[in-house]
């Protein structure tokens, strides 16, 4: 949904955080289109795992280079772009380590702590700032909102994937938990 109006305001993209966000858009379509033919068609568990793993990658890398646009401490902006580098490692390092194929829920669990102690500061950030419009006029303040709700309403999630994983009814509140917060940040 956020690609398909990204491609009817196209023209109106500028900067460089908006031409990110249209790119993560654009890369989180393409693998979800892969991830529904991993599972629904070519019916490979061990694809449809990977594409995870690599969204997992690609998000983390995008969300922090868009945040690291927005943010004022230089010295912060350094340590985000910077974060990529160890989360890689994480990821890789818990691919090799995993015995199942089953989801990341260490990384996903490191990304949305991260994110969620990132967009708390950049709201603290921009509340310092002296503005001549309203916050909410910006793009990126709605942006860190989704991403927010996004994160917090997964880490819980996330935290308790980790001991719940051989309950079989945990699978169908997971998803439905999943896919009301993903439609909330859609929206």
């Amino acid at each position: 949904l956020p690609f398909v109006f990204l491609l009817i305001f196209i023209k109106r993209i500028s900067g460089k955080d908006k031409w990110l966000f249209f790119y993560y858009a654009a890369l989180t379509t393409i693998l979800a289109l892969l991830l529904f033919i991993f599972r629904n068609i070519y019916l490979s568990k061990e694809s449809f795992y990977l594409v995870i793993r690599f969204h997992n990658l690609m998000e983390f890398s995008f969300l922090s280079f868009i945040f690291s646009f927005s943010i004022s401490n230089n010295i912060l902006k350094k340590i985000i772009r910077f974060s990529t580098v160890p989360f890689v490692i994480l990821c890789i390092t818990d691919y090799i380590i995993s015995s199942t194929l089953d989801l990341a829920y260490i990384p996903l669990i490191i990304e949305s702590l991260f994110f969620i102690i990132l967009i708390i500061y950049f709201f603290f950030e921009k509340i310092k700032e002296d503005v001549s419009e309203p916050l909410f006029n910006n793009f990126i303040f709605w942006f860190a909102v989704a991403f927010f709700i996004n994160f917090a309403g997964n880490f819980l999630l996330y935290v308790y994937s980790e001991t719940a994983v051989k309950d079989k009814e945990y699978y169908s509140n997971y998803d439905f938990i999943y896919s009301i917060v993903t439609i909330v940040k859609n929206i």
